[in-house]
């Protein structure tokens, strides 16, 4: 079968109009149709654009990390996300569940870590996750070591 110049002129042009349809000036309007109907026609990085189009910790906005983590399940980013969402809303079970599927434990897994153990009640767990954050997060050690002996000299 021979394909001739038009076909592929023609081809380009519809792949060209596809492209667009996805560029339209309010993508998370779209992008939040897509979410609803179709959650696996978005890409994990689509998904948290549209995100970004929610009021940070509202219904919504978390609801676009539960999507993405069920969506997602083997990646970690999604599945800390998932569980800074959780974690947000005290929801320790949630949080621990996408906590456990995370393979690569980079910083914000410990800082998930540290903040689950408070919520769990292990405050001296809490202090050496936030310590293996380090950064900014590590931070937060202090000030669980500074409560820590607080509550120890009552």
């Amino acid at each position: 079968m021979k394909i001739d110049i038009t076909t592929v002129y023609n081809y380009l042009h519809a792949l060209e109009g596809a492209f667009i349809l996805y560029r339209v000036p309010r993508y998370d309007m779209k992008g939040r149709e897509i979410l609803k109907t179709r959650p696996s026609n978005l890409s994990l990085g689509e998904m948290f654009l549209i995100a970004r189009s929610y009021t940070p910790g509202s219904a919504e906005f978390n609801e676009v990390f539960n999507i993405a983590a069920r969506v997602f399940p083997d990646s970690d980013v999604a599945n800390i996300n998932a569980a800074a969402s959780a974690l947000e809303r005290g929801d320790a079970a949630s949080a621990s569940r996408y906590l456990n599927r995370v393979e690569e434990r980079d910083a914000a897994w410990w800082n998930n870590m540290g903040v689950l153990s408070w919520l769990e009640g292990d405050p001296e767990r809490a202090v050496r996750s936030f310590k293996m954050s380090g950064g900014e997060a590590a931070s937060n050690s202090v000030e669980m070591e500074k409560y820590l002996r607080s509550i120890a000299s009552r």
